[in-house]
């Protein structure tokens, strides 16, 4: 499994990522965001602090947590992104 880098460029359209790998956020058809929650939090450290969402970057807890979290979401569901699915 590949560690999220913060300091790369996201490229919503070009994910290399397998389609196989995605559907491991479905069950019977139904997206489950509690599996795309645990994928992300097993690959990024965060905390809450009067609701803002920090996250761990090189030493660092960053508060764009976010912003960064959606966007990680966004590349592990690739071709099954939709807005509400990272909201």
């Amino acid at each position: 499994m590949k560690h999220y880098d913060s300091r790369s460029t996201i490229n919503y359209r070009h994910n290399s990522q397998p389609r196989f790998v995605r559907k491991k956020y479905f069950r019977d058809g139904a997206f489950v965001p509690t599996l795309l929650g645990r994928d992300i939090l097993s690959q990024q450290h965060v905390f809450v602090l009067d609701s803002t969402l920090y996250r761990y970057d090189h030493g660092v807890y960053k508060p764009d947590g976010e912003v960064k979290l959606k966007e990680l979401a966004t590349i592990l569901l690739g071709d099954e992104y939709k807005q509400a699915r990272v909201e």
